[in-house]
């Protein structure tokens, strides 16, 4: 869902932005997002509309909605809306494993996302930019990793009895191959699947899969790469669960704050500009008038004196 939705989004967008007119004069991010509902809406309907893809497209059409009424397309908000409509369609899906786990590892991303827009970005000189995005790159696949990983042990440990070590490890080895393999082949068999072409492209897909499949058995072959975890009560869950969110809404609740002292804080320094210019303004005008008394004074004086 993510691949067909996002994917032509970015495609539309980068067609449209070729065009300086269109680009100039329109929202063309807007026209984009609509194209990706659409088809994402098509992919639905063609896919049977099983659990998971719908649970997928609710969340991927409160993001596009979100760029159609110009709001934040990745929120809290936007999260919480997606597991409403959710649970209203299907109040069962509450216990399934896959509802549990992707609203945890997206929650958490979220937040880590949120607090990470909040930090002043510090390039780290490597004196090459291709070494600094390929440093960016890993350290982005590192950290979603990374907060994923930690959001949905409790999730498997109490369905599966399982905690894996190495998620770290095998993302960064095989989201490569996802990112620069995987999805753009994909994406390139759907435009050329109604032309008949899509066959070498779902070749380099298929290999690509069977690669980060290899990599994924190597991962789990390696020693201590998963631990067999005594069953947790399911009150163990809820309260960790309930930990979880309540520190998810105090980040937001913290970064809600920080923004408002940051919002303070420019509120005085435009009050302060503003005083400042208020007083420059006097002065000139005082200056002006000066001036215009002298040239009165110096006219008396010629007509006097004439």
């Amino acid at each position: 869902m993510a691949l067909v939705g996002l994917g032509l989004y970015w495609v539309v967008r980068a067609v449209l932005a070729a065009v300086p007119n269109l680009a100039l004069r329109f929202s063309i991010k807007k026209w984009a997002a609509t194209a990706a509902l659409c088809s994402s809406a098509y992919y639905l309907m063609i896919s049977g509309a099983t659990s998971a893809s719908t649970r997928a497209f609710i969340m991927l059409a409160m993001m596009l909605f979100a760029i159609l009424f110009d709001r934040p397309a990745i929120s809290m908000r936007s999260l919480a809306l997606a597991a409403t409509i959710i649970l209203v369609l299907g109040p069962e899906s509450l216990i399934e494993p896959g509802f549990q786990m992707s609203f945890a590892a997206v929650m958490s991303l979220i937040a880590i996302a949120e607090w990470e827009g909040t930090r002043p970005r510090r390039e780290v000189g490597l004196g090459n930019p291709a070494l600094a995005r390929v440093r960016r790159y890993l350290r982005g696949i590192s950290t979603t990793s990374l907060v994923g990983s930690i959001a949905t042990i409790p999730f498997a440990i109490y369905h599966f009895d399982r905690a894996t070590h190495y998620a770290v490890l095998g993302n960064l080895l095989a989201m490569p191959i996802m990112g620069f393999v995987v999805m753009p082949a994909a994406a390139l068999s759907m435009f050329l699947m109604p032309l008949g072409l899509d066959a070498w492209s779902l070749r380099v897909m298929a290999w690509g899969i069977e690669v980060m499949l290899a990599v994924g058995r190597w991962v789990s072959s390696l020693p201590g790469a998963v631990s067999v975890m005594p069953a947790w009560p399911t009150s163990a869950l809820v309260l960790v669960s309930r930990r979880a969110v309540d520190g998810a809404l105090a980040s937001q609740v913290a970064l809600v704050g920080g923004g408002s002292a940051t919002v303070r804080r420019r509120s005085g320094l435009l009050g302060r500009s503003t005083r400042s210019h208020h007083r420059s303004r006097r002065n000139d005008n005082r200056a002006a008038r000066a001036e215009r008394r002298i040239e009165a004074a110096q006219t008396r004086e010629r007509f006097i004196f004439r």
